[in-house]
């Protein structure tokens, strides 16, 4: 009721609008739209469609037809179809086009002419007419009053018009590196053209060796963002170039700083193409990218991981035992294959505040005493083994057949949580050692046993 109600108060107040004046008459277009009209010829006479950055809409095919029959005259073409064959490959590539281009001085010193050549070559660079376009657009460049952004981009940067461009735009680029993007982009270069992929490539190649010249000082950090941020978070960045600075960003991390080797990790983290290379849920990431590479990843993060395990379960003032420094050097081994932390409730949550809740990945520890945590590295030398170290000293280190360890107390590659009890099972485990004097010599001639020798941080 309440609507039909609603709908018949709209009739009646449409009913008393008054159809005197202007409603009354019939509407003639032509006067209706005159001032529109008047507006829009002002706006054409001020600014030409053909300045715009893309080609006139024309049927290229049939200009090229008539090119081929009437050149090398373009004589019966007009303005608008002499712009839309620049930006079209057959007649940009073709010597005879270009020449005649350049002979007729109104088409030659014409920036929209020249953009659509540009276009062609910086795509398919180089053309056999490359010589003559760079030519061209070199002499328009000069002109201190050429008003096209590009080409007082292109004059600003010294060797771009030649062979080394993408060297030049690299050089360019590197003065900040987060510009990357904005400068193909105002010099008219596009990412997937031929000369945009080779100097995309150029850029990697000379941001990935300026980040690794110094990941050994706390100036890697601030390198590596720089570059993430101008040019390897780019949705159009390629998969190789990704692949490759993968490879060397994280082969870079032994022997790092402590700023080069945080970021590294979170970066890993949080990168949506990368995640935890030992864990299931992104393990698949990785394909592509070497078994050594994978290896120094999972090592950065067991290094992270064990740091936080000692540091804020125990605190380092409270190591009196010095076993943070041993496994320090073990869990760098090349011969670490994974790792983890299983950990009560409030160990757990003093770890996920030190590493953050998006890095954070701690195993539960069910059926332990309060706050009791282990460390559990799975080697693999002469035989594949699984060591356990506690969090609280006095506790003795825990020796595994990986198999065993994998059937009878858990996954460290899938579980998510481990039983106390069968992490401690003496028909479990192959042995155990207690931390007594000397105990860092034994337990290195313990691991040497079994193929397993420190790394080398």
């Amino acid at each position: 009721m309440q609507r039909l109600a609603d709908a018949l108060a709209q009739v009646r107040a449409m009913s008393q609008v008054s159809v005197d004046g202007r409603l009354a008459r019939t509407l003639n277009p032509d006067e209706e739209l005159a001032e529109f009209e008047r507006r829009l010829t002002k706006m054409r006479s001020v600014r030409s469609l053909a300045d715009a950055e893309t080609p006139p809409k024309v049927d290229v095919d049939a200009l090229i037809a008539r090119w081929r029959a009437e050149r090398p005259s373009l004589e019966g073409f007009t303005r608008r179809e002499v712009r839309a064959m620049c930006w079209d490959a057959r007649a940009a590539s073709d010597p005879e086009f270009v020449r005649t281009l350049e002979r007729i001085s109104t088409y030659a010193s014409n920036a929209r002419f020249l953009r659509g050549l540009w276009y062609v070559h910086e795509r398919q660079w180089r053309l056999p007419t490359s010589e003559s376009i760079e030519r061209l657009i070199s002499q328009q460049a000069a002109d201190a009053r050429v008003t096209s952004s590009w080409l007082r981009e292109v004059r600003q940067s010294p060797g771009v018009l030649g062979g080394s461009a993408p060297e030049a735009v690299a050089r360019k680029t590197e003065t900040n590196w987060r510009e990357a993007w904005n400068n193909l982009q105002r010099l008219g270069i596009t990412p997937d053209g031929s000369l945009g992929t080779r100097a995309i490539d150029r850029m990697v190649k000379r941001w990935v060796a300026e980040a690794l010249s110094f990941r050994k000082s706390s100036r890697g950090a601030d390198a590596f963002e720089a570059g993430y941020h101008g040019l390897l978070s780019h949705p159009r960045i390629g998969r190789p170039h990704f692949l490759f600075t993968v490879e060397e960003l994280v082969g870079g991390v032994d022997g790092a700083s402590k700023e080069y080797r945080a970021r590294i990790a979170s970066w890993i983290l949080g990168e949506e193409r990368l995640g935890h290379p030992a864990r299931v849920r992104t393990r698949g990431n990785w394909v592509g990218v070497s078994a050594r590479t994978r290896q120094l990843a999972i090592q950065l993060f067991a290094a992270r991981d064990l740091g936080a395990f000692f540091e804020v379960l125990i605190g380092a003032s409270f190591d009196d035992q010095q076993r943070q420094p041993f496994w320090q050097r073990y869990v760098n081994s090349p011969q670490l294959v994974n790792f983890s932390i299983a950990s009560d409730s409030n160990d757990r949550q003093r770890l996920v505040a030190r590493l953050g809740r998006d890095h954070a990945d701690v195993a539960k520890l069910i059926g332990g005493p309060a706050q009791l945590s282990a460390f559990v590295m799975h080697f693999s030398g002469r035989q594949e083994i699984v060591v356990a170290e506690m969090s609280k000293s006095n506790n003795a280190m825990y020796l595994y057949d990986a198999r065993m360890f994998d059937k009878g107390v858990g996954s460290i590659q899938e579980s998510s949580k481990f039983q106390y009890h069968s992490l401690k099972s003496t028909s479990l485990m192959l042995n155990r050692y207690s931390h007594t004097t000397g105990w860092h010599d034994t337990f290195e001639s313990i691991l040497r046993h079994y193929g397993i020798f420190p790394g080398s941080r």
